[in-house]
C-alpha cells in the first residue's frame, strides 16, 4: 500500500470529523477537530496529519510540534489526553503498519523533526481492541513508557457495587448516605463554576492548577459536546461538597472522570469517596461495560503516587497500561 501523507488544515476538517466518529477502531471526540479548536488559536503548533490511500482517508495523526532543547519533536498532541495514530479495520495487518511507520518516519525527517512522541488511545476507550500498531512500533525500535490507568470493570459486579470496597471506603460512602448527602448534575453555570473553585482549592496543594479555565469547561459542555461531557456533585444541605468531570465514551461503554475534587471537612464523613461511589453506580446503572478513573503514575511512568494509587485501588479497581512511545529519528536509517 502506497501512502500519501498530508499536514492537516482547516480545510479537511469535515473529512477528519468524520473519520473519527464514523470510521476510526480507536478514535475518540477527544481527538476530533471539535474538541481542539476549543484551544485558542497559537497555544499549540498544529502539526497533525491525514494518510491517504487511492484518495480515501485510512489514518489520522494528531499532533504538535514542540521544540526542546534546539530539537523539533513531533508530539502527540497536547491538547487531549490522547494522540497517537488513528486507523481504520483495513490498517489492521502488521506489514501495512509497518509500512506505514516508515513512511512517516521518512516524513518527519524531511520536515526537520529529531524525535517522535506518540500516546496513542487506551484499550478501554477503543471501539475494538488490537495491540499491531503497538507491535509495529516495537518492531521500528521505539522506546516504551508504561503508566498505570485504574478502571471499573463491571462485569464482575454485582448489584451491590460496594462489595469490591475496602471496609474504611463502605464506612465513609455509608457515613455520607446516612447524613444525606445528595447525588445531582451541575447544569447552571454557577454550579460548573463552583466545582472549578473547589479543584483549584485541591490543586493549589500540589502547585498546580486546572488544565481548564472555567470558560473553557462551560465552552466544551455548552457549545461543543454536551450529549458527551458531564458534570456532577456531592451535596450537603444545598453546598456543593465534592464534584467530577467526566467524558462519556458510549461507543466503547466506559466513562472517564477528567477530575475529581472535594472540599475537606471535618469527621468521618468523604465527600470523595461519595463522589466516586454515586458515579461508579451512576455508569453501573447505566449499563456502561467500564469507569476509568485516569492514571495514579507520575513522569511518564517513572514514579507512583502512592496515596492515590491506594484510594483508587479501594474503590475495587482494576488496572490498565498507558502506553507512551517515543524515537529519536536521527538514530534510524532512513531508507
Amino acid at each position: 500500500m502506497s501512502w500519501e501523507i498530508i499536514r492537516y488544515d482547516n480545510s479537511y476538517e469535515g473529512q477528519w470529523d468524520k473519520f473519527i466518529k464514523e470510521e476510526s477502531m480507536n478514535g475518540t471526540f477527544l481527538q476530533s477537530r471539535k474538541f481542539f479548536n476549543y484551544h485558542p488559536k497559537g497555544r499549540f503548533d498544529d502539526f497533525s496529519l491525514l494518510f491517504f490511500h487511492k484518495g480515501k482517508v485510512c489514518a489520522v495523526c494528531p499532533a504538535c510540534r514542540v521544540n526542546e532543547d534546539g530539537k523539533s519533536i513531533f508530539y502527540s498532541h497536547k491538547g487531549s489526553t490522547y494522540g497517537g495514530l488513528i486507523f481504520n479495520k483495513n490498517c489492521i495487518r502488521l506489514e501495512l503498519m509497518v509500512e506505514l511507520i516508515a513512511r512517516l518516519e521518512r516524513y518527519l525527517v524531511d520536515e526537520g523533526f529529531g524525535k517522535i512522541i506518540l500516546k496513542p488511545t487506551i484499550s478501554i476507550l477503543c471501539r475494538s481492541k488490537d495491540d499491531v500498531f503497538a507491535y509495529a512500533l516495537h518492531m521500528a525500535g521505539y522506546q516504551e513508557y508504561r503508566e498505570l490507568n485504574l478502571y471499573i470493570d463491571y462485569s464482575g459486579l454485582s448489584e451491590n457495587i460496594c462489595a469490591d470496597f475496602s471496609k474504611l471506603k463502605k464506612r465513609q460512602v455509608n457515613k455520607c448516605i446516612r447524613d444525606g448527602m445528595a447525588f445531582r448534575e451541575l447544569v447552571e453555570d454557577g454550579e460548573i463554576s463552583m466545582f472549578h473553585s473547589i479543584l483549584s482549592e485541591n490543586l493549589k496543594k500540589y502547585g498546580a492548577s486546572p488544565v481548564h479555565s472555567v470558560e473553557e469547561l462551560l465552552d466544551l459542555k455548552r457549545n461543543r459536546f454536551p450529549e458527551k461531557i458531564k458534570f456532577f456533585g456531592g451535596y450537603s444541605k444545598e453546598e456543593l461538597l465534592s464534584g467530577t468531570m467526566v467524558f462519556e465514551f458510549p461507543e466503547a461503554g466506559c466513562a472517564h472522570t477528567q477530575y475529581l475534587a472535594a472540599r475537606k471537612t471535618e469527621g468521618a464523613a468523604s465527600p470523595m469517596s461519595f463522589i466516586y461511589y454515586s458515579v461508579l453506580k451512576r455508569y453501573f446503572d447505566l449499563g456502561f461495560k467500564t469507569l476509568s478513573w485516569g492514571i495514579a503514575t507520575e513522569h511518564n511512568g517513572a514514579g507512583v503516587n502512592w496515596p492515590l494509587m491506594r484510594n483508587k485501588e479501594e474503590f475495587g479497581s482494576r488496572h490498565c497500561i498507558n502506553s507512551i512511545f517515543e524515537k529519536d529519528l536521527f538514530e534510524c536509517e532512513i531508507k
